[in-house]
This record gives C-alpha cells, structure tokens and sequence, in this order.
C-alpha cells in the first residue's frame, strides 16, 4: 500500500524526529524514501508540496509550531501541509524508539469507516488497532430545547448507541477476517476531544482520522475534529484526506457497510 514515502524537514534535530519515522515506516514496507527541504520561511515549500505528494503515497512531517499572524489566521505549518498535499500525511511529534505498538483509528459511521480502519492496520503491519467512535451528544441538545421528554431523549440515545455498534462491529469483523488485531469502543459526546482522551487512556502511539476538504478560514472559525485532536492528542497522527479514503474504498470492493 505504502510504496514511496515524502518526508518533509528541514533537517534540524528536532525535526529529525519524522525522518527517523519515515525510515522505520520506509523499512516496514519496503517503500522509496524521498527527503524534501521544508524551511521555517512564512511559505515554506508548501507551493510545491502538492506536486511533490502526488508521486508518494505518504507523506510525513513534524508537528511543527509557528508563531505569527500567518500562522494564526492559515494554521500551523503542519495544517496548511495537510490542506496542500491530496494524499495522506503522517503528522510526527514523538521521537521513534521503534514501530507503533498500538494504533487508535478513530471511524465515523460513514461508508469511509472500512477503507480507514484497513489503512489504519496497513501503515505499522501487526500491530493491534483499535477502532472508537464517539456518539455525538449534539442531537439531544436540540431535543431538550424542543421540549422533548427526558425519557424520549433517553430512548434516542440508546437507538444511536445501538445503531453506532452495528455499524462499528460489521467494520471490526472485516479487519479480524483479514487477520488484523482488532477491537473496539465507543464513547459518548465530541469526537475530537473524546478520541482524544481515548489515545491517551489506551496508550496508543498512533491515531488515524480522516478529514473532509475545508479552508483555512472554516478551520480557523469552527475547526475539523482531524485538527482538534491534532493539538489535543500526545500520539503521532495520520490524517486521511476523504478523496483517498474514496478511491480506497473503490479498490477494497466495500460497500455499505451494514444496515441501520
């Protein structure tokens, strides 16, 4: 799946930290490993990153943090290189002592859940995957506000649980027929911080997440969960852009994946 890898440095100490990852992942694979300068100036490479991404089939950075109103108003440098690359990127703040030990992949409920979970288990090869969907809260607050018996939102929640179970345990039962390490859990209320909180009580090294395409002015006024467990989550991320989760889901044969 991962045939070439882009790392982006500018091969500082600090950033060697992705160039270190990218070789353990370029090693686990047997992956081409391509190095691209990617300076600390206001634009960087960013202008060229997108051409450059479109020949890997990951690409892996620094969490790196810029002050400055650029920064303030576009995102920090990691953002704007998520936003510029179509493909999936590899967002590093630990330095490596060896390959991920437990992967978190944090699926919605949507037709992307499969494609996900499989490249959550493909990037770091036998390690255990966990997948965690958060039950959004947000619908009951509405309810409240209509005036719907404390009862009725009760009966809401249980049916969204249940639903949310269906859906997670069709996902899981496909990894375990391909012989993945997999488990599963749900949590309750906002699912960047409630993944979050699930990677640092799991232990995870790792958490996968997709991202649907947005501005930088969306993200600077609401914020995507991908971003928000970025700043919120000690493990490496790998964000999935949905285009690739798409054409991923075209190449697994997976449709639907199971009923209401």
């Amino acid at each position: 799946m991962f045939n070439s890898i882009l790392v982006l440095t500018d091969r500082s100490l600090r950033e060697g930290m992705a160039l270190q990852r990218a070789q353990h992942l370029a090693d686990a694979h047997g992956a081409d490993l391509t190095v691209m300068d990617w300076q600390r100036g206001e634009s960087g490479t960013l202008d060229n990153l997108a051409q450059a991404a479109s020949a890997a089939d990951l690409v892996v950075l620094h969490r790196r943090v810029a002050r400055g109103l650029r920064s303030f108003l576009m995102g920090q440098p990691f953002m704007q290189a998520i936003r510029a690359s179509a493909k999936p990127v590899l967002v590093v703040r630990r330095a490596p002592v060896a390959n991920y030990s437990r992967v978190l992949a944090a699926v919605d409920l949507t037709d992307d859940a499969g494609p996900l979970a499989r490249v959550a288990a493909a990037l770091q090869p036998g390690a255990p995957v966990e997948l965690f969907h958060a039950v959004s809260k947000r619908d009951e607050a509405k309810l409240r506000y209509a005036d719907v018996s404390e009862l009725a939102v009760r009966e809401y929640r249980r049916q969204c649980i249940e639903h949310a179970q269906r859906k997670v345990a069709f996902v899981k039962e496909t990894l375990r027929a391909s012989g993945t390490l997999v488990s599963s859990v749900l949590g309750l209320g906002d699912a960047a911080r409630m993944t979050a909180l699930r990677q640092q009580n799991s232990h995870a090294d790792l958490v996968v997440v997709g991202k649907h395409p947005s501005s930088a002015v969306r993200e600077f006024i609401a914020g995507s969960v991908a971003s928000r467990i970025l700043e919120w989550s000690s493990a490496d991320v790998l964000v999935m852009p949905r285009p690739v989760l798409i054409a991923a889901r075209a190449s697994y044969g997976l449709g639907n994946p199971a009923a209401t």
